[in-house]
């Protein structure tokens, strides 16, 4: 696992350049018009010091140490939305030959609890309820998309998702995929921002402006130098 955002001796610098090939106007638009229907703004932020690159090897994979079925929003404070925009860095495709992700096909809308007893060592404190999961399961079943190098996974942070589990006939390659957050800039987001302290890309309409260099001092972020840029098509 890899932070896209790096610290060096002068504070931290973003690579930059896996974001705008994520965020394009496309995935941009899609993002604006979901949270303008779910938090009332078209603007939204990108937390830049939780952004992940994540290789799992598929010769080595362990059940205990999957990521279990999970929300990504089990631990955001309440008043957050977002959405996940995954994407494959390498081999050219997952889900089929490499693993994926599972995903639920349940239109869940709320948090859903987090299992009493987890299996996962790694991430039992996002482990969902297995009670809840089995019918779900039952009543909806599962999906395991073909992910292409290109493509991006945009899913919220309620949707119920795991690592798929390893077919040892086809799933042969490991998998390096990038995690990239987009949290809809409402009321709440930004307070969160302003208490916190936390180092924040945000893209209004086409537009989008980060701090390429930024340092920490007494918990809070301060911006050395800010960039900004027109998404790419």
């Amino acid at each position: 696992m890899l932070y896209i955002s790096d610290e060096t001796s002068a504070g931290y610098e973003t690579t930059f350049w896996l974001i705008r090939s994520v965020i394009n106007r496309r995935a941009a638009a899609i993002a604006s018009a979901y949270f303008e229907a779910v938090a009332g703004t078209r603007d939204f932020l990108l937390p830049l010091h939780q952004l992940l690159i994540r290789q799992f090897d598929a010769a080595q994979s362990r059940p205990d140490l999957l990521v279990p079925y999970h929300q990504d929003g089990a631990g955001l404070p309440k008043g957050f939305h977002m959405i996940n925009c995954w994407t494959l860095l390498y081999p050219e495709e997952c889900g089929a030959t490499s693993p994926g992700l599972d995903f639920l096909a349940a239109p869940v809308r709320s948090k859903l609890a987090t299992e009493a007893q987890p299996k996962s060592k790694l991430y039992g404190s996002l482990e969902s309820d297995y009670d809840k999961l089995a019918t779900l399961s039952r009543r909806y079943g599962a999906v395991t998309p073909s992910v292409a190098l290109g493509d991006i996974l945009m899913f919220n942070e309620l949707a119920l998702h795991r690592t798929s589990i390893v077919k040892p006939s086809t799933m042969t390659k490991s998998r390096v995929s990038a995690e990239i957050r987009l949290v809809a800039a409402n009321a709440r987001a930004l307070k969160e921002r302003d208490q916190t302290g936390s180092a924040y890309a945000r893209v209004s309409g086409n537009r989008i402006e980060w701090p390429f260099v930024w340092q920490r001092r007494d918990g809070f972020v301060v911006p050395i130098k800010w960039a900004e840029a027109d998404l790419n098509d």
